[in-house]
């Protein structure tokens, strides 16, 4: 009986034993990738940085923060140093202050989680843009700190800072053109002199009953994009609440302070598309 009672303690011994020197072959293994890192100036720190920096929700916090920074009267320059280069920029005519036809530039970038479309005057500085959702998740702070995507459009609080200037609507069935609901607002002193606005649109995420909702409602609307008037405000604001509990994916900032014609440039943008088409989009995506 001791024999079978050492043997059994004998057993009980060894493992600690193995262990202890698996422990120091993972150690002896790991300091050698630690030195092959050191020796090739990398440290550990940075190799998993590396690493978290891909994850996704990581990549979608960085492109929120980007498209924060964007504001209206920042230069081309400044504006691709945040976003990179465009994938596309051509020329734009508007009519300047003094109704003279003027040459601007529209820029089209394109990320995995959003689409920018820029708008610059004959100076490269920004005149207006429309930011388009292309992820449910993407949720930058665009006005006033408020994460807008996250709310309904009547959420934003855009209405109550301003009244109801104008409004772009515009439904088509055909899977090469893009459908849009977009309201304007604007006030001169609380959205500093610009008009600010929230919608839905194709071109970004979008369920169904957002798409059914655009189709729904058009036979109701001229398809295009329309100023405030006495004769048809009631019309607008009526068509703006079939659209008010949705949650928008489309948040727009156009200046308005007489420099040009805000109005004039947003009628050619809006008349058939939000300013690009599907097939436009899935071209330069590639």
């Amino acid at each position: 009986m001791n024999l079978s009672f050492f043997k059994i303690k004998k057993r009980k011994t060894t493992r600690p034993i193995k262990e202890k020197n698996n422990l120091k072959f993972f150690e002896s293994k790991l300091q050698i990738i630690v030195s092959i890192l050191t020796i090739l100036g990398i440290s550990i720190a940075s190799t998993t940085g590396f690493v978290i920096e891909r994850l996704p929700c990581v990549q979608r916090n960085i492109a929120e923060k980007n498209v924060e920074k964007i504001k209206v009267t920042e230069s081309k320059e400044y504006i691709e140093s945040i976003l990179g280069l465009p994938q596309q920029t051509t020329e734009i005519e508007y009519t300047d202050s003094k109704q003279k036809t003027t040459s601007g530039k529209k820029s089209i970038f394109i990320n995995e989680y959003y689409t920018f479309i820029i708008y610059f005057d004959e100076s490269n500085s920004c005149i207006g843009y429309f930011l388009i959702s292309n992820d449910d998740d993407f949720s930058p702070k665009l006005h006033r700190g408020k994460n807008l995507f996250d709310l309904s459009i009547s959420e934003s609080g855009i209405d109550n800072m301003g009244f109801l200037s104008a409004m772009g609507h515009f439904a088509n069935n055909r899977p090469d053109c893009s459908s849009f609901h977009i309201q304007y607002y604007t006030h001169h002193i609380s959205l500093n002199g610009c008009y600010v606005g929230v919608g839905i649109s194709t071109l970004g995420e979008i369920d169904k009953d957002r798409t059914q909702a655009l189709i729904d409602y058009s036979p109701h609307w001229i398809n295009g994009y329309s100023v405030t008037t006495d004769d048809n405000k009631n019309r607008m604001e009526t068509l703006g609440d079939n659209f008010a509990k949705m949650k928008p994916n489309v948040f727009s900032v156009f200046l308005a302070n007489d420099t040009y014609d805000v109005d004039e440039l947003l009628s050619r943008e809006l008349q058939l598309c939000l300013s690009a088409t599907h097939i436009d989009l899935r071209i330069l995506s590639e």
